[in-house]
């Protein structure tokens, strides 16, 4: 490697960061271990954790040299933080129903989303991170500047950065923000027009912005064609991370003997419900003769009043476990103690592939997947992963369920290989091309 090539410098902008156990902190763990591999010098600005759920394991996996300034928090966010606990500690929680707190649990998540600001709780803090992203640029002098997003008022620090510096700066969304219909739409008017005013000024500033599916990106396009050159969006996907992903080696699940262990992991909530996944679950039961020893289905998230509701209904206690959020650095070990992984893609969710995906794929557990969405489709067949069925298809999910049942029966249950192409480093090295092109 070059002198020239090794001093190549990042500024990182990514409120979600270790310890923070957010979703949006495994990409910026992947840069952060894996570009500097390929030559870069990386300085993050971040947030602090300011009372959101923490794992200090996840320290572990910054490299030691990372320069990290928690610079992305203002003075004014401590004086929130203490008058959000002072509310809280103030609440005093009313013994409710099964069904009222059904009812409940589906209402709070529509007023969560019910935001009346287009950005995000750190908005409070974009002055302070301006501020510390300043100094930063003077200290170590970039040649590029990369956001991390959502939050999306880390695009608002990115953008004033790159005017004040003159440094071309890539806007990267993990999720999409205005195209993502079911979203803005409960949201109201004034804030559905500021998000597309806002980003639009983005799109229109940056040098490059990447998506985290094809479908968002080409979506993107179609969306600002005539106004955002074509040639600025591409897509880069979530990855899994070998080094964060500590785990047992893999083996076989063909012991008829055992249980057969079902594992979904990861929450349900708005846009992701599990409906059709235990219908067809009680479906399968139904068409087998075998009991709750034989077979489990256990969920990694906290028991809802709605969800216990349903399996109440379905008449599904004796089979399904819940299982408490486990970190990060536990998955592989986790995933890789089933028989079978369920995955569930919302019709909702026709832009973006459920994080979830790329661990199940390191896992190298056969996959089985509720899903109309075309790219995780493709995925599942290209990886020879497991079997993706048509999202309101009760009884084809039954059915798969049978044929995983009937594999593991017969001793021919196999692991998929494991696919690079879908690993942190793979997804480094798309970075490194898009980022040498602007230095």
């Amino acid at each position: 490697m070059s002198e020239v090539t090794a001093r190549k410098k990042l500024l990182l902008i990514s409120p979600y960061f270790p310890p923070m156990t957010d979703i949006g902190g495994k990409r910026a763990i992947n840069l952060v271990q894996e570009l500097p591999k390929l030559g870069w010098e990386v300085i993050v600005l971040a947030s602090s954790a300011f009372g959101k759920k923490e794992d200090l394991s996840l320290l572990d996996a910054v490299p030691a040299n990372t320069i990290v300034h928690r610079g992305f928090r203002s003075r004014l966010r401590n004086v929130l933080v203490f008058i959000d606990r002072l509310l809280k500690s103030e609440k005093k929680p009313k013994k409710k129903s099964t069904t009222e707190s059904a009812k409940t649990d589906s209402t709070k998540s529509k007023k969560k989303y019910n935001s009346l600001t287009p950005y995000d709780q750190f908005l409070w803090d974009v002055p302070a991170a301006v501020s510390a992203g300043k100094k930063l640029i003077k200290q170590y002098r970039p040649d590029v500047i990369l956001v991390n997003a959502d939050p999306w008022s880390g695009l608002l620090a990115g953008h004033r950065l790159s005017k004040w510096s003159g440094i071309p700066w890539v806007a990267d969304f993990r999720d999409p923000w205005s195209i993502f219909d079911e979203k803005m739409s409960g949201r109201p008017i004034w804030t559905q027009r500021q998000i597309r005013k806002n980003e639009y000024r983005f799109f229109s500033s940056a040098s490059a912005i990447i998506l985290n599916t094809k479908n968002a990106s080409d979506r993107y396009q179609k969306t600002y064609e005539g106004r955002v050159i074509p040639e600025k969006f591409s897509a880069i996907r979530n990855a899994y991370n070998l080094n964060l992903l500590t785990g047992t080696e893999i083996a076989e699940d063909t012991n008829r003997n055992n249980q057969f262990k079902l594992c979904y992991f990861g929450s349900f909530r708005r846009f992701v419900s599990p409906d059709i996944m235990l219908k067809g679950f009680r479906q399968f039961l139904d068409q087998e003769s075998t009991s709750y020893k034989d077979i489990s289905l256990t969920i990694y998230d906290k028991k809802t009043n709605s969800i216990e509701a349903q399996i109440e209904e379905l008449d599904l206690g004796a089979y399904i476990h819940f299982h408490d959020p486990v970190s990060p650095t536990a998955t592989l070990s986790v995933l890789r103690s089933y028989s079978l992984l369920l995955l569930v893609v919302s019709p909702y969710y026709k832009l973006m592939i459920p994080a979830k995906l790329y661990d199940y794929l390191a896992a190298q557990k056969p996959i089985l997947t509720l899903s109309d969405n075309a790219e995780v489709n493709q995925i599942i067949s290209k990886t020879k992963a497991g079997k993706f069925v048509p999202y309101e298809d009760i009884s084809g999910f039954a059915k798969a369920l049978h044929f995983f049942f009937s594999k593991r029966q017969e001793g021919l249950l196999k692991n998929s290989e494991i696919s690079h192409q879908f690993g942190s480093e793979h997804q480094a090295l798309l970075f490194d091309q898009i980022l040498r092109k602007l230095t």
